[in-house]
């Protein structure tokens, strides 16, 4: 390492919530030599990316804020993808980040130096990598939008796009309409049959056959007790007890 090498102290990849909480976390606790390196022209990560029709946070807007810069103005409790980017880029602009914000600056690949004790990383943009002490990656897991391989996908002739991409020139509901149009000449061009409808006559005749009825099973009876029973020997305690209680009458009357 040579002495004219600028070395920051810590390099954090992506401006979307991880990597603005990360870069506020830093300045609050002292720490003003950092770089938050986007690869997009602007912050947000994925509620930049995602902006197709109804997009929503899942996670009540109150509790998925930062602490540090709580919104009372949420206009409902599942925020919209377009509010909560306009919260971000406010997160942003409160933390003063300025030159430390670098957007349009993708991070190629990042090279451990064990000798230095630094990392080197290479943007593509700067001619010298970018040297750092701690490398934090803020990136997501969302950013790459994947494609299924679906047989016909390249022959197909309509519009194409990822959810994460979504082309706001397409009108669906035009799309719609041709879908329906496409349904209704269909149908006309091949005709409905319905099955033949079956008449009372049309019904085969089956002789009646009279089968036995079937026997009745009653419950099985119980012998009835006699009006008499033979009483049961008392035992010697419950006889004692009788006792006792029929001296203490006699003696008390």
């Amino acid at each position: 390492m040579t002495s004219v090498e600028r070395i920051v102290d810590v390099a954090i990849v992506g401006a979307g919530f991880a990597g603005l909480a990360m870069a506020g976390a830093l300045r609050r606790a002292g720490r003003d030599d950092f770089v938050v390196l986007e690869r997009a022209a602007d912050v947000g990560g994925t509620w930049r990316d995602n902006t197709y029709p109804g997009v929503a946070c899942d996670v009540p807007a109150h509790l998925y804020s930062l602490a540090a810069h709580p919104n009372p103005h949420w206009s409902r409790t599942f925020a919209p993808g377009g509010e909560i980017q306009t919260y971000l880029r406010d997160v942003a602009a409160r933390e003063r980040l300025g030159d430390r914000l670098r957007l349009r600056t993708p991070m190629l690949g990042a090279e451990w130096d064990a000798a230095d004790a630094v990392w080197r990383i290479d943007t593509g943009i700067d001619a010298e990598p970018l040297i750092a002490r701690s490398l934090v990656l803020a990136c997501g897991r969302l950013t790459e939008p994947h494609v299924p391989p679906i047989d016909g996908l390249e022959s197909f002739d309509g519009p194409l796009f990822h959810s994460a991409r979504w082309d706001h020139d397409v009108d669906l509901t035009r799309q719609a309409g041709r879908r329906r149009r496409h349904r209704r000449q269909r149908g006309a061009a091949r005709p409905r049959t319905r099955p033949p409808r079956r008449t009372r006559d049309a019904v085969p005749a089956h002789p009646r056959v009279d089968r036995p009825a079937r026997r009745r099973r009653d419950p099985p009876q119980r012998p009835r007790a006699s009006r008499r029973e033979p009483r049961r020997p008392r035992p010697p305690a419950r006889r004692a007890l009788r006792r006792g209680r029929r001296t203490l009458r006699l003696a008390l009357g």
